[in-house]
């Protein structure tokens, strides 16, 4: 599924997921210190969060604190550093392509908060480079370029998922929004549509619905219209 950040940025799930390859690193970091507790006090208070990280990486935290820190500096509105530190981690990933395709997806995310589409773009075609073709980069890369405003590529990155897995409304509605962007009125109407046949009540749904009644375009099998 996608999901969108206070500000209204799509994103992926990958940022808000606790990877397995950094879990399994935090055995050999100090005992004092730990993953889960640097996360939670991102989540309570993301300078405090910040603070812990920092603190753990100087005692030799590793790539784990690395880590953490990247997702506080995100948290505390420094995507730049945050999406840095993220690419380095994913540079040293060489033994293991889908964690390092994931670092640079979170990557990219941290660079499109901040509007750095450039550096944001960079990211998501090494994640590529590194998982050509999987329904978790797809689902990522659909979301970033729809924050970049990147039409084709929310396009091309949801066919390309829709070979893998049954698209969901958030789906739709993405490829939807990015059919109307471009002018393509009666595909993004066909895309809301299926959007409303999984849920009615989704709110970017029923706004590209009011959106193209505007336009003078109905929605097929519409379930708010009059009978």
């Amino acid at each position: 599924e996608l999901a969108r950040l206070p500000g209204g940025q799509w994103v992926g799930h990958f940022m808000i997921i606790v990877l397995m390859a950094m879990t399994a690193m935090v055995s050999a970091s100090p005992e004092t210190r730990s993953y889960e507790e640097c996360t939670g006090r991102i989540e309570q208070d993301p300078a405090a969060g910040l603070d812990y990280a920092e603190a753990w990486r100087v005692e030799g935290g590793g790539d784990p604190a690395l880590h953490c820190q990247a997702i506080a500096m995100l948290a505390s509105g420094q995507g730049t550093r945050a999406g840095q530190i993220l690419t380095g981690l994913a540079d040293r990933q060489i033994a293991d392509a889908g964690v390092a395709a994931k670092l640079y997806i979170q990557a990219a995310e941290a660079f499109m908060a901040v509007g750095q589409k450039d550096e944001a773009y960079a990211a998501l075609k090494s994640a590529y480079a590194h998982a050509a073709d999987t329904p978790e980069v797809h689902m990522s890369a659909a979301a970033i370029y729809a924050t970049g405003e990147e039409w084709d590529g929310v396009i091309l990155t949801i066919k390309a998922l829709e070979r893998f897995v049954p698209l969901s409304a958030d789906a739709y509605i993405l490829r939807g929004r990015a059919y109307f962007s471009k002018g393509e009125l009666e595909k993004a109407a066909s895309e809301t549509s299926a959007a409303l046949k999984i849920d009615p009540y989704l709110v970017d749904a029923i706004v590209l619905r009011g959106d193209l009644i505007g336009a003078g375009v109905s929605i097929p099998d519409d379930p708010f219209a009059a009978r």
